[in-house]
């Protein structure tokens, strides 16, 4: 399974996504960021289920680590924790995922159907969801204007 993190939720926002789960959510004047925690677009499978991506933290322990300071959980602790201003630190949170079968993204790689850079933290938790495909081509040295979808013969 994977996540896209490079597309904001054009339906929901998180105050829109804690009225959805009668969660109660801080006075903005309390907690400005609270209402800031993006929700992006995950996936195209099962998108009512919730996954939050976040830095490493205590207290969550069922959260998975994907990378060296990043994690995965899909409780609702996690969510409910976010709207009461006490989640887990630089937090995301997507609705869906993307799914694969058995050894085809395995082909997809072999293929180079996919552009691959190392997982960062700052780029998935800190820069704006439109901004993530862009700052992953710089990273890779890819000039998106040189990339064709198309082959021919010589």
């Amino acid at each position: 399974m994977g996540l896209v993190v490079n597309r904001a939720h054009q339906n929901i926002d998180f105050q829109t996504l804690c009225e959805k789960l009668k969660l109660a959510v801080p006075d903005e004047t309390d907690d400005p960021d609270s209402m800031e925690t993006p929700v992006l677009a995950g996936g195209p499978v099962e998108i009512g289920r919730g996954f939050v991506l976040h830095r490493i933290s205590e207290g969550y322990s069922t959260s998975l680590q994907i990378a060296d300071d990043l994690a995965l959980c899909a409780t609702m602790e996690a969510i409910q924790g976010l709207a009461a201003g006490v989640g887990p630190p630089d937090a995301r949170i997507a609705l869906g995922y993307a799914g694969w079968s058995a050894g085809q993204l395995e082909e997809e790689l072999r293929e180079n159907a996919w552009l691959v850079c190392d997982a960062d933290v700052q780029m998935i938790l800190k820069t704006p969801p439109e901004g993530i495909y862009q700052t992953a081509l710089d990273r890779l040295g890819v000039d998106l204007a040189g990339l064709v979808s198309t082959s021919g013969r010589a």
